[in-house]
C-alpha cells in the first residue's frame, strides 16, 4: 500500500514527520506498507513543515482499514450502464452481479466465490443473474455472499438488496388548492426516482406554475431513467371561483388557562378579514380532544365531538367573533384546535380544510390546563392532516482551511447525593463531518466533585482532560466519564475544546471555558 504527501505547489520545500499505529514513525514524503496486515490499522498522521514564503505547519492523515469489505450487489442494464439498485422496468433485461471497485478489482472478482439467494428461494453459484425481461417474479431480496480469493485473506461478506419492480407513484401538493380566477399556483410532487416528472398539462419538473381558469384536476407520473412510467399520483384537484379573494385569519382564545375540574370556560373564535372585500359563508370546526367537553355550544352547533358554524358574512377589514363553553373531565392538558373548512372567498395565504399541522393563518390553537396537575396531554384528533414536504436543508460553504467545532455536555443525573457517581457525556458536533482528527476537550470539574473513570481520559487534580487524535467518520460524537460527588457544588461544570490540527470558523481554542463560543459549555449540578 502506497500512501503520499502531496504539496500544493508541488515545489514547496517541505519537511515531513509521520506517526502511526504501534509507535510507526517517518521522515520520508511517501509510505509504502508491505505484507499489509490488521496490527498496520490506524490513523497515519503527517506533520508537514514548509520553509520559505510557505512557512508554516499542517496536519494531515490517512486512516488505514485492513479488512475484507462488502462486494455489493450491482444492477446493470443492457447497454452496460448501472451499478446501483434501481427499480426494474417493466419487460427490460438486466444483469446483476458483484460490483467490486478495488485496485485489484479484476482478481477479486475472478477468484472471488459466489453464491446467489433469490427472491424465490433459490439458489446461484454463478458470478452473475440475468434478467432477461423483468416481471414481478424478480422482485424481492437478492443475497449475495462472497468468499475472497486471489490477493485478499479467506473472508466471507454478505450483502442484500431489495429490488421492487416499477417506478414509484409521486406524492403531489400544491400551494393553494382554491384560487380566483386569473391568478395562479404552484404544484408539487417529490418522492419521485427518475430523471424527471411529467404532469397531465404536459409541464414537466418537480414543480411547476398553474393558472387554470375552471376548477381542473392534475395528475404527475415520474419518468424512470429507462423510460418508463410510474403510476400516476392522487388527483389533485384546484378549484377556482369568480368571487374576489379574502384574507382570512382565525384567532383562539379563552378566559381562563387554568381551570378546575369541570369548570366551564369560554372560548372565542375569532374570524378575521384582511382584506378590502367582503367574506362570505365562512364555516369553522373544531374537534374536542378527549378531556373536553361542551357545556354550552353557544354559537356553534355541536355533533358528535365536533363544533362547527357558518359565519354568513364578514364585513371587509374586520373580525367576527363566535364563542362556545367547555369544561376539562380529568386533570392534565388539552389542546384545542380549530380550522376554516370552506368560504366564498379564494385566500391569497391558505386554503380552507388544509388541516391544523400546515401553520396556515386560517388555523388555531390554544392549550387549556387543568390546577390540578396530571399527566394526560390531550388534544384535537386530526382528521385531515395537510401533507408535508420533505424538508430541505442546504450546508454552507466552511473554508477549506477551516473547522467548525461545538461542544455540548450532559449529565446523567443534575441532582445527585452525596457519594453518588455522576456520569458526564461530552458531545462534539463537527460541521459537514469535515475529515479531520478528534480534539482534545478539558474538562474542568467543580470543587466536591471528583473524578473516577473514562475511557481516553486524563485526569490532572480537577481537570479531566479527553485526548484527541482519533478518526471518525461520522460526527458528532459522544465521549463519557464518571465521577463521585465528594461534598456541596456551588460551580458548574465546565468544558471547552482546547486543541484542534485545524483553525475553527468562529471559536478559538486557546480562550478560556467563559468565552460562550460554541466550543464551550457548562452544566450545573445541585447536590440534593
Amino acid at each position: 500500500m502506497y500512501i503520499q504527501a502531496n504539496n500544493t505547489p508541488s515545489n514547496a520545500i517541505a519537511s515531513y514527520r509521520w506517526k502511526g499505529p504501534n509507535g510507526f514513525t517517518s521522515s520520508a514524503q511517501s509510505l509504502t506498507l508491505t505484507n499489509v496486515n490488521s496490527a498496520m490499522a490506524g490513523v497515519y498522521s503527517l506533520t508537514t513543515t514548509y520553509e520559505g514564503q510557505c512557512s508554516g505547519t499542517r496536519v494531515d492523515f490517512a486512516n488505514v482499514i485492513v479488512k475484507s469489505t462488502k462486494i455489493p450487489i450491482g444492477v446493470f442494464r443492457i447497454n452496460g450502464s448501472g451499478g446501483g439498485t434501481p427499480p426494474l422496468c417493466l419487460g427490460n433485461y438486466y444483469v446483476l452481479k458483484p460490483n467490486a471497485a478495488a485496485y485489484y478489482s479484476n482478481d477479486v472478482l475472478t477468484q472471488n466465490a459466489y453464491e446467489w439467494t433469490l427472491p424465490d428461494g433459490k439458489t446461484s453459484t454463478a458470478s452473475t443473474v440475468t434478467i432477461a425481461s423483468a416481471s414481478l417474479e424478480n422482485a424481492g431480496r437478492y443475497i449475495l455472499k462472497t468468499t475472497y480469493g486471489g490477493v485478499c485473506e479467506v473472508a466471507t461478506v454478505h450483502d442484500t438488496a431489495d429490488i421492487i419492480l416499477g417506478i414509484p407513484t409521486p406524492k403531489v401538493w400544491a400551494s393553494n388548492r382554491f384560487i380566483s380566477i386569473g391568478r395562479s399556483t404552484t404544484l408539487y410532487a417529490e418522492k419521485c426516482i427518475g430523471s424527471t416528472i411529467q404532469w397531465s398539462d404536459g409541464q414537466t419538473g418537480s414543480s411547476i406554475i398553474v393558472s387554470p381558469t375552471q376548477t381542473t384536476t392534475y395528475t404527475a407520473v415520474c419518468v424512470g431513467y429507462e423510460g418508463c412510467l410510474s403510476p400516476a399520483s392522487d388527483l389533485l384537484t384546484i378549484r377556482v371561483s369568480n368571487q374576489p379573494e379574502a384574507d382570512l385569519s382565525l384567532r383562539l382564545a379563552v378566559n381562563n388557562r387554568v381551570p378546575a375540574l369541570e369548570q366551564p370556560v369560554t372560548v372565542t373564535l375569532s374570524v378575521s378579514n384582511n382584506s378590502d372585500q367582503d367574506a362570505h359563508n365562512v364555516r369553522i370546526e373544531s374537534q374536542l380532544p378527549n378531556m373536553l367537553t361542551v357545556v354550552d355550544a353557544g354559537d356553534m352547533q355541536m355533533t358528535g365531538t365536533m363544533l362547527r358554524t357558518t359565519i354568513g358574512y364578514i364585513p371587509a377589514n374586520s373580525s367576527v367573533n363566535v364563542t362556545c363553553k367547555v369544561a376539562a373531565l380529568s386533570a392534565g392538558t388539552a389542546w384545542l384546535s380549530a380550522q376554516i373548512m370552506a368560504s366564498d372567498n379564494p385566500d391569497p395565504d391558505s386554503y380552507p380544510a388544509s388541516g391544523t399541522n400546515d401553520g396556515q393563518d386560517d388555523m388555531g390553537w390554544l392549550d387549556i390546563r387543568t390546577i390540578i396537575s396530571g399527566g394526560v396531554i390531550s388534544s384535537s384528533p386530526e382528521l385531515n392532516p395537510a401533507y408535508l414536504p420533505t424538508p430541505q436543508t442546504t450546508d454552507g460553504n466552511l473554508p477549506g482551511e477551516l473547522v467548525d467545532l461545538s461542544l455540548n455536555a450532559f449529565v446523567d443525573n443534575p441532582t445527585p447525593a452525596l457519594n453518588e457517581i455522576v456520569t458526564v457525556t461530552l458531545q462534539i458536533s463537527n460541521y459537514a463531518n469535515r475529515r479531520l482528527l478528534s480534539p482534545e476537550v478539558t474538562c474542568q470539574l467543580p470543587v466536591g466533585l471528583a473524578f473516577v473513570s473514562g475511557t481516553n481520559m486524563i485526569a490532572i487534580g480537577q481537570q479531566v482532560i479527553l485526548t484527541g487524535g482519533q478518526y471518525y467518520r461520522m460526527w458528532p460524537q459522544s465521549f463519557s466519564f464518571q465521577a463521585r460527588v465528594t461534598g456541596t457544588i456551588s460551580e458548574p461544570v465546565k468544558a471547552r475544546i482546547s486543541y484542534c490540527d485545524w483553525d475553527d470558523a468562529d471559536s478559538d481554542p486557546t480562550n478560556g471555558f467563559e468565552t460562550g463560543e460554541d466550543d464551550t459549555v457548562q452544566v450545573n449540578l445541585r447536590v440534593r
